[in-house]
């Protein structure tokens, strides 16, 4: 988990008057890996079959990405970054599963999927 917040450090140095600021997007990955372990990026998390504590149904609403960083962009967002010095990158999006995927998904906020396909394809050096 320690690793997941660094990364989001890192990417983030923005101001606050941004869509997604840097206190938002470590609390929104905070959340979602204290709910299960996992950057699972899901904007709605329904109620499991079964009993829930508490404890775990306030984590799970937590984890939900709720905030201004759970913005869904055009489709196709991954496939063109570039680094400052015009370098491309490549990026592969995965899965929850950490499964390479053909495209983001509807239903996950994509700076989650961002930074989880980031740390995943290794191009963070982490």
């Amino acid at each position: 988990m320690k690793t997941i917040l660094l990364l989001g450090c890192i990417l983030l140095q923005i101001s606050a008057d941004a869509i997604c600021d840097r206190k938002t997007l470590l609390a929104e990955l905070q959340q979602d890996m204290e709910d299960n372990g996992h950057l699972d990026c899901l904007r709605l998390i329904p109620a499991p079959h079964g009993k829930e504590t508490s404890d775990q149904i306030n984590k799970r609403l937590a984890a939900q990405w709720d905030s201004d960083c759970s913005f869904e962009a055009v489709d196709g967002w991954w496939k063109s970054f570039r680094f400052k010095d015009d370098k491309d990158l490549k990026l592969t999006l995965f899965s929850v599963d950490h499964a390479a995927v053909e495209s983001d998904s509807d239903l996950e906020a994509d700076m989650c999927e961002f930074i989880r396909a980031l740390y995943f394809s290794g191009n963070l050096g982490i």
